[in-house]
């Protein structure tokens, strides 16, 4: 797993098992569950787990029909699925693989009876706690520069460092942050950005357990619960 939507938990989530359940909606019988594929432990002895979860819905659409007459609407409705991998820390955080998958905080949230919002990333924190890394910014988003520049993303080699503008950059109110550095001899490439998006590049093999013991290491630090 090398992206995600950080959710942070609030509430007792000590475990969480496969389930299934169907329900009923305009008369289509809904199915959801949630499928535990494996579960391990971090380098300091927190569990994790990782799964999967899906849920059925009901989507509206209008139909259109032309005929000699006239061209005709009518709304006509369908079941459809939407399915996301997730990765878990019990009673602190759950990372799913995308935005469309953020559907299994509120499922994972009641099976395990604890409530799940999307983490907001402090940005500023963040950055300042990578600089014992030396990063190569070569990504950075920002907000709020002046009245002439409300917000933009920059691109490039050590971008805080050019010599007209790094450090205006390095100053500012930062959305979004993609670092190059190294850690313990291996090269790391990640992005990471103010609403709860995470993603690593490089290396491109990592494994759910890892990409959990990373977020819980340098980004769970600076979270807070979204408003």
């Amino acid at each position: 797993m090398q992206r995600g939507i950080i959710g942070l938990v609030n509430g007792d989530f000590s475990s969480l098992d496969t389930f299934r359940e169907t329900t009923e909606q305009n008369g289509f019988k809904l199915k959801r569950g949630i499928d535990i594929v494996r579960s391990g432990t971090l380098s300091n002895g927190q569990p994790v787990l990782i799964g999967r979860a899906g849920i059925e819905e009901v989507i509206t659409k209008d139909e259109i029909s032309i005929n000699e007459s006239r061209i005709g609407f009518k709304e006509t409705s369908e079941t459809s699925t939407k399915y996301t991998e997730f990765v878990a820390i019990p009673g602190d955080f759950v990372v799913v693989d995308s935005g469309s998958g953020s559907f299994a905080f509120d499922l994972i949230g009641r099976q395990a009876d604890c409530l799940i919002s999307r983490a907001e990333i402090d940005l500023q924190q963040f950055y300042a706690a990578m600089r014992d890394y030396n990063p190569n910014v070569w990504k950075l988003g920002f907000k709020g520069l002046g009245s002439q520049t409300q917000n933009g993303v920059v691109y490039g080699n050590d971008v805080t460092s050019d010599g007209g503008f790094g450090e205006t950059l390095d100053e500012t109110d930062k959305n979004q942050l993609g670092l190059s550095y190294t850690s313990e001899g291996d090269g790391i490439k990640m992005m990471i950005t103010q609403s709860g998006y995470i993603e690593i590049y490089t290396p491109s093999n990592y494994e759910p357990e890892e990409f959990a013991e990373y977020i819980a290491s340098k980004a769970i630090p600076h979270a807070e619960a979204k408003n």
